[in-house]
């Protein structure tokens, strides 16, 4: 509470939200209160923008895959913490209960567990907003992740703070293809299996 109250002496300040951007979770996905759930962040900051990546997951489960686009000026420390902060939004949003969150970010892992300081004062009220959140879950863990182990975040924060959208939310599909456009064209309308084109199957 000092910390904040250092932050913003005159009272003046803009409050933070509390509701989760876009409703992405609908009434229907109500998690099993014992189940554990995942949680994996990373936040970006380049000269075209900020971009936050969540991946929520629920044990045994399908990922969700989340991708923010800030369009407010935020440093890579801003994006990690405003990448935190929508993932425990979200969480909240589906009723979990049992969560592991799971960051790249040394500094942030590092400064909600206590052992490094806040140097930067426009930190302070992630922290304390976090702290906030955190009361809502029966249990949470926030432990360091290998950015090896980061990179599906990572390119979803990194796609977010890229990309150009001119409404509020923009819906992208990302389809699997097992072969070339070119084996689709070659082998298109072929009825015979006896064709010496036709990949050997033993």
């Amino acid at each position: 509470m000092a910390d904040l109250v250092a932050q913003f002496p005159t009272g003046n300040f803009e409050p933070v939200y509390d509701d989760l951007l876009y409703n992405e979770f609908e009434s229907g996905s109500c998690a099993d209160k014992d189940m554990m759930w995942t949680l994996s962040f990373d936040g970006s900051s380049t000269f075209t923008g900020g971009g936050a990546g969540v991946v929520l997951t629920p044990e045994g489960r399908e990922a969700q895959n989340l991708s923010y686009k800030l369009t407010f000026g935020c440093s890579n420390n801003t994006a990690e913490y405003e990448a935190l902060e929508l993932g425990l939004l979200a969480a909240r949003e589906a009723k979990v209960k049992r969560l592991h969150v799971q960051g790249d970010s040394n500094l942030v892992v590092r400064q909600l567990d206590g052992s490094y300081a806040i140097k930067e004062p426009a930190l302070v009220a992630y922290r304390t907003f976090i702290q906030k959140l955190s009361n809502y879950f029966d249990e949470l863990r926030i432990t360091r992740a290998p950015r090896t182990a980061n990179r599906q975040q990572n390119t979803l924060a990194t796609l977010a703070s890229k990309v150009k959208i001119a409404r509020e939310s923009v819906d992208i599909c990302i389809h699997k293809k097992n072969k070339s456009c070119l084996y689709d064209a070659e082998f298109a309308g072929q009825e015979s299996k006896d064709d010496w084109r036709t990949p050997y199957e033993s």
